[in-house]
């Protein structure tokens, strides 16, 4: 996708899709074709799975709380810029 806009690819199946700036613009997340709510949500089956099923690691449960306060610093970050525009 060419002028700035983004080309999402999803992680379990085949498809693509096209983003056209002014939609990237409000959708997207830091560089992630997902919003806020999306990553949110990811990051809550991630720790709920690795409580229920026992298969994560306290090495990995541990990447996996720093990487969301890593992108949430992002997020704040990004805010307090779009505000200041």
């Amino acid at each position: 996708m060419g002028d700035l806009g983004a080309s999402c690819s999803h992680t379990l199946s085949d498809q693509k899709r096209d983003i056209p700036k002014a939609e990237w613009d409000q959708e997207r997340f830091g560089q992630l074709c997902a919003t806020p709510d999306s990553f949110a949500n990811w990051k809550a089956s991630l720790i709920k799975l690795c409580k229920e099923t026992k298969l994560c690691t306290f090495a990995e449960e541990k990447a996996i709380k720093a990487a969301s306060k890593r992108i949430e610093k992002l997020e704040q970050r990004m805010k307090l810029t779009e505000e200041g525009e």
